[in-house]
């Protein structure tokens, strides 16, 4: 036996190995924000009616954000965009339909001032889809109009619907062939808006697969020097 290989390996592993236990893990993270609510309005201009006798129905919904997303507006002091774009980063269930987004967005406003000259703070959920000759957006929306609700621009996982004075869902068809016309929509009050413990589609990052990998290689070399 070579006890110099054998001691090189076992210094590489044991190197490699405190890596790993003195960096944590990190990872790529979505949080699953979920909604429901009661549908209290409904307009149609298409006399189709989609949606006729759904007052009262109940709703639900849900989007993905990145929890350690960048602020995509990081350049204004009261705007904040924040997006994920992957399959189903968004859905919206309503009686038999179901409607289902690749991108999901949240744009947060801190002491956003009015045309009217009145502060504001907002938080608002969409997406958007193309259906055919419609577009359909839906989503949430928050607004406090004392704007003392928000401290800055940046990402909350779950803000507090008690807290702002408009607590609502909507969803909206537009005609693309006709200058974006309302076709028709639904809308109401959130009864819930949460984001629950668990994540989804937790991805390791770069760095930490690059240090778990850099463990195994010594290992592997430590094992391949004990038996030669």
């Amino acid at each position: 036996m070579n006890i110099l290989k054998v001691t090189k390996a076992k210094v590489l592993t044991a190197l490699s190995l405190a890596s790993i236990m003195a960096a944590p893990m990190a990872f790529a993270t979505l949080a699953s924000v979920n909604y429901t609510g009661t549908i209290s309005t409904y307009s149609d201009n298409t006399g189709i009616d989609p949606f006729a006798g759904l007052l009262g129905t109940h709703i639900s919904g849900q989007y993905l954000i990145d929890d350690i997303s960048t602020d995509l507006l990081d350049t204004s002091a009261t705007l904040g965009a924040y997006m994920v774009n992957q399959p189903g980063a968004s859905t919206f269930n309503v009686g038999s339909d179901s409607f289902t987004a690749d991108l999901a967005a949240v744009l947060i406003a801190n002491d956003f001032t009015l045309p009217s000259g009145s502060p504001l703070d907002a938080y608002i959920g969409k997406s958007t889809i193309t259906i055919g000759d419609e577009t359909i957006v839906w989503g949430v929306k928050l607004f406090d109009f004392s704007a003392t609700e928000l401290s800055s621009d940046a990402w909350i996982a779950e803000p507090v619907i008690a807290n702002f004075d408009v607590a609502n869902f909507f969803l909206a068809s537009y005609d693309n062939n006709n200058n974006y016309a309302l076709n028709y929509s639904i809308g109401g009050v959130l009864t819930t808006l949460v984001d629950p413990p668990y994540r989804a589609n937790s991805v390791p990052e770069p760095s930490s697969i690059m240090l778990l990998a850099m463990a195994l290689l010594g290992l592997g070399f430590f094992t391949k020097s004990r038996k030669s």
